[in-house]
């Protein structure tokens, strides 16, 4: 598999490219990603009524940090109220 990308900034969107070979026979898959900031899924929660508890920069549950690739969120509503 090859994969290129080519990132637009005025849209946040990461146009992704992929050649996949499978047995000699080559295939081509394209697709969007957009692109979300820290600061900026932080605010989206946040006034949707979210509060974060914990963010995570790997699935393995690694601290979120400056040269992170992932952002996995764990967060509740800010209104929530467990019941003992």
């Amino acid at each position: 598999m090859m994969q290129s990308n080519k990132y637009d900034r005025k849209s946040q969107v990461n146009n992704i490219k992929f050649e996949l070979n499978m047995e000699g026979e080559i295939s081509f898959q394209e697709t969007q990603m957009r692109m979300i900031f820290p600061q900026e899924l932080n605010m989206l929660l946040k006034f949707q009524g979210f509060e974060i508890i914990k963010k995570f920069g790997t699935w393995k549950r690694e601290s979120f940090e400056e040269n992170s690739f992932l952002q996995i969120v764990i967060c509740k509503p800010k209104h929530f109220s467990q019941k003992s």
